[in-house]
């Protein structure tokens, strides 16, 4: 699973709960390891698509979001868009990798 879909997959589970998930309650959610959950909550790229909304963790119960219905609505929205320094590194790996490391970063 491509880490795009994973993030909004985890999104999607996040917004709509309000209950404290474990990480292993998620992973088994979006079919990827625990080590990937925790990996991907650390993220900045991820973070930033939290719209400052925070994560509240709580050892041995859980994560859930906490934020208002503004950032609520405002991930609910623009969860589809990536923060800008994720869509450059794609761009550079596709340029990379299409046309070779000379036109990557000679643009």
């Amino acid at each position: 699973m491509k880490k795009t879909q994973r993030w909004m997959e985890l999104l999607n589970i996040l917004v709509e709960e309000q209950n404290f998930q474990t990480v292993a309650e998620l992973a088994e959610q979006v079919a990827v390891s625990s080590r990937t959950i925790h990996s991907d909550l650390q993220d900045t790229s991820f973070l930033q698509l939290l719209h400052g909304a925070e994560l509240i963790k709580k050892p041995n119960i859980g994560i859930r979001l906490h934020c208002t219905q503004k950032q609520r609505e405002a991930i609910t929205n623009n969860k589809g868009d990536l923060p800008r320094t994720f869509q450059f590194f794609l761009s550079s790996y596709f340029l990379l990798f299409t046309y070779g490391s000379a036109y990557a970063f000679n643009l």
